[in-house]
Parts: structure tokens; C-alpha cells; sequence
């Protein structure tokens, strides 16, 4: 499977709240992974069986969930200097 990695875009709506993303509950974290998966999928053109792990690996995309860590960290240390 070949796939190009994408161009950088502007951010998602959903990540301007991350702090708040990181206090919801588990299940709902796992329902945005899904649709993440599901629209990566679409927009590449890749079939369903193609596992979603080596999909954001060869995108280089990381999951929403590692995204919004990071933004939260990234802030806090911020927040902190």
C-alpha cells in the first residue's frame, strides 16, 4: 500500500478545546478515533480491511487522541514558564 502523506491543514474545529477532550470519558474518545479512521480511509481511497494502524503510520498521522495530548502539554508548559 502506497499513500502520500497530505499537506499540513488548519487545525480542526474539534482541537481548539483540547483540555476539555482530555476529561471526557473514554468510550466518546474512542468514537472520535472511529470517525477519524473511517474519513482516513475515505479520503485515501484505501479499503476497509487495510489496518487503521498501518494507515496513520504511512500518513504519518497521528491519532486524535496523541494530538490532543500533545496540544495539552504543549500549553500547560506554557502556562507554566
Amino acid at each position: 500500500m502506497s499513500v502520500s502523506p497530505s499537506p499540513p491543514r488548519s487545525p480542526l474545529p474539534i482541537l481548539y478545546g483540547p483540555p476539555v477532550w482530555t476529561y471526557c470519558a473514554k468510550t466518546y474518545m474512542e468514537q472520535l478515533q472511529r470517525v477519524q479512521n473511517k474519513w482516513l480511509k475515505i479520503a485515501t481511497h484505501v479499503p476497509r480491511y487495510i489496518p487503521t494502524r498501518e494507515l496513520h503510520e504511512q500518513l504519518q498521522q497521528p491519532k486524535l487522541f496523541e494530538v490532543i495530548q500533545e496540544i495539552v502539554e504543549k500549553s500547560y508548559a506554557t502556562a507554566h514558564e
